[in-house]
């Protein structure tokens, strides 16, 4: 039976591999679901590495066993929620999703190119290439495409414009993981061509990096020692100390883009670089290539030429406007409540 206030399932995850995204923006899409109608909200996590933060917010949590196909058709079918919201990474089997159908009213999949979303009712994606090539045959559900349909972990509102005037403030965040060791491997080049260039260099060590303790201090022993936020309890004010970024095109630089902070994109795969190219076209930044050979100076000329043309144009909060929306998970959440409804 389904009831006029659902009880709503989030299925996510997080750790060193996954990053800690996924939980981050389900937890801001929950909050603005709990704000109505006294909504019942839980989470299905594969491991506890951010379970105490999802009980922290006051929801409730179950860990699945290692079986996690089966473990959630078990569970689904034990609690049989009016709305399930799929976040995870890797995706679920779609055979086990479509026999969860039995059981759940409605299904919303966010940000998801893999087979799991031939299962759901209603789809939120990125305008990437990638998205572009997908093959939507046997999809019978909607579609939600575009920069204002994307879920960050916080409402990053564009803050009043602050120009960006010299000794340069320079953040590298590369999420909450990590999974790429961009940060061990890139931030001492990225410290002394920042020391060259007279600006100011920062890193964020986040919750899921691998030992942390220890990329800490090798940080601190460098000759030009970077400032370290360290597991930073909020990213807004972290990105409100710098005036560029160096991050990857993932939940990092949607948040920098609402918060008016120009990126230099790293790309790890060519995947990352073509979705990199529609940031840098939509004016939020651009891509940084890291070639193979003379790698300092090939980096530094490209730091240098981004600066120089920081202002060109400049990133406001007007620009930042029209491109996404200024509340995108009470935007979306509405979205999910009018699409159930529509379909009880």
């Amino acid at each position: 039976m389904v009831f006029d206030v659902p009880a709503i399932m989030f299925r996510c995850n997080a750790g060193h591999t996954t990053g800690y995204g996924h939980v981050s923006r389900c937890l801001s899409l929950a909050n603005a679901l709990s704000g109505q109608d006294n909504i019942q909200i839980s989470f299905v996590l594969d491991c506890g590495d951010a379970a105490k933060k999802v009980v922290d917010m006051g929801f409730g949590v179950h860990i699945l066993s290692a079986d996690r196909d089966e473990s959630f058709r078990l569970l689904t079918e034990e609690q049989k929620p009016d709305i399930l919201i799929l976040d995870a990474r890797p995706a679920h089997n779609v055979a086990i999703l479509r026999k969860i159908k039995q059981y759940v009213h409605f299904i919303a999949d966010l940000d998801d190119t893999s087979d799991q979303r031939f299962a759901a009712d209603v789809v939120y994606l990125p305008p990437a290439p990638a998205v572009q090539r997908l093959d939507w045959q046997d999809f019978s559900g909607v579609r939600r495409i575009g920069f204002h349909w994307i879920l960050t972990g916080g409402n990053f509102l564009p803050p009043p414009y602050r120009k960006p005037t010299p000794p340069y403030h320079v953040l590298m965040t590369m999420g909450g993981s990590d999974p790429w060791n961009y940060t061990q491997k890139y931030a001492p080049l990225f410290a002394e061509i920042c020391k060259r260039e007279n600006m100011v260099f920062a890193v964020v060590i986040g919750p899921g990096f691998a030992a942390r303790e220890d990329l800490a201090q090798s940080f601190r022993n460098l000759p030009y020692p970077p400032q370290i936020f360290d597991n930073p309890g909020d990213m807004g004010k972290v990105y409100d100390w710098c005036d560029i970024a160096l991050a990857p095109t993932s939940v990092s630089a949607y948040e920098l883009a609402m918060s008016c902070k120009k990126c230099l994109y790293l790309c790890p795969d060519e995947k990352y670089r073509e979705y990199g190219m529609v940031f840098e076209q939509s004016g939020l930044g651009k891509v940084l290539d890291l070639p193979d050979a003379n790698l300092c100076a090939s980096v530094q000329s490209q730091v240098r030429a981004f600066i120089q043309a920081i202002h060109e144009p400049a990133l406001t909060p007007d620009v930042v406007k029209k491109i996404f929306v200024s509340a995108p998970a009470k935007f979306i959440a509405n979205d999910i409540l009018t699409l159930w409804k529509q379909k009880r």
